[in-house]
């Protein structure tokens, strides 16, 4: 016989995790499930069976959430993909109308991905999905080094901004190799904007993005979208000596090994205060605020490379590799 602990925590595992069958196929299966003794969906038959042992009170109320659920849509804490909650199965595929990418973390700097490392890059493409707009987004874990981003179709797109590591790194370019305002009009030599960064080790970081503690999306004097930041105590002192000394040579903004701005050095910036411009197009605003979305949330801590995806819906092909 069913206890009451025992009631109350398969109630709020099936309201909170399970959320609702995907399909009447779905729930003719749990149903059947239930009554061969294989509750893997909602107990519907143990719920029932409460009403018949006494408890109708208690069984009155898991079904009249249930029928919230189904009939109005109600979701109880984060909102959940239709027929999917924290728990589900990876390998139960996506609801119709939903992709889901599979990736799949890689090593940085001679570290292999662990633990804290996967629930980090979950977090933060949560907190880009959120910052995007985006709804009805899943990032959850499906192996020990591999995620799953569940998305609408017609979000498609934004996977791959969802997914980049968003390094954002500060360097300064050397005026032996790549020149200075005074001598190169068109910018630095070899560096193209939207372009990979030279492979050159002579190019040190003077910081990254994690040194950046706010960033926004803001209007320059010219009318042209751009990002105001704001700099840490140490890397602002590190930016204004640097600035102080190099008055009209190059630096370049680099995310993800390629250069998002390569400016010249106009005047000292000894504020810790500066602007990122990353060109005049008719993109050049969604550009800036993904980066603010970057800065603001942080790189992921290894990067990812997609391994898989899936497509819901009951024409649905294999899952195809890439």
């Amino acid at each position: 016989m069913t206890t009451d602990n025992e009631l109350d925590r398969m109630i709020r595992s099936w309201i909170v995790a399970e959320a609702v069958p995907k399909a009447p196929a779905d729930l003719a299966r749990a149903v059947d499930d239930a009554t061969r003794g294989r509750r893997r969906t909602p107990g519907w038959m143990a719920l029932l069976g409460e009403l018949w042992r006494g408890r109708p009170a208690r069984a009155a109320v898991a079904v009249a959430a249930a029928l919230l659920i189904v009939v109005g849509g109600l979701t109880l804490g984060p909102r959940l993909l239709p027929g999917r909650g924290p728990s589900a199965s990876p390998s139960a595929g996506p609801p119709a109308g939903f992709v889901e990418v599979f990736f799949e973390l890689l090593p940085a700097a001679g570290k292999a991905p662990d633990q804290a490392g996967v629930a980090s890059t979950i977090a933060v493409i949560t907190a880009r999905a959120r910052a995007a707009g985006l709804v009805d987004v899943s990032v959850v874990a499906s192996g020990p080094a591999e995620i799953e981003v569940t998305v609408r179709e017609t979000d498609t797109d934004a996977i791959t901004a969802l997914a980049e590591t968003g390094l954002v790194q500060f360097i300064p370019l050397p005026v032996a190799t790549y020149g200075s305002a005074s001598t190169n009009n068109g910018g630095p030599t070899g560096v193209t904007q939207n372009e990979p960064l030279p492979n050159d080790p002579s190019l040190v970081p003077l910081f990254d993005g994690s040194s950046i503690t706010s960033a926004v999306a803001a209007i320059d004097q010219n009318g042209q979208p751009v990002v105001d930041f704001e700099l840490s105590s140490d890397a602002a002192s590190k930016f204004g000596t640097y600035t102080t000394n190099n008055v009209g040579n190059f630096f370049a903004i680099v995310v993800d090994g390629t250069v998002i701005s390569a400016p010249s050095i106009n005047s000292a910036i000894p504020g810790g205060h500066g602007e990122i411009t990353v060109g005049t197009g008719t993109d050049a605003q969604t550009e800036v605020n993904h980066l603010v979305t970057v800065l603001k949330y942080g790189a992921l801590p290894f990067p990812i490379s997609e391994i898989r995806t899936q497509t819901g819906g009951p024409l649905s092909p294999a899952p195809t590799a890439r």
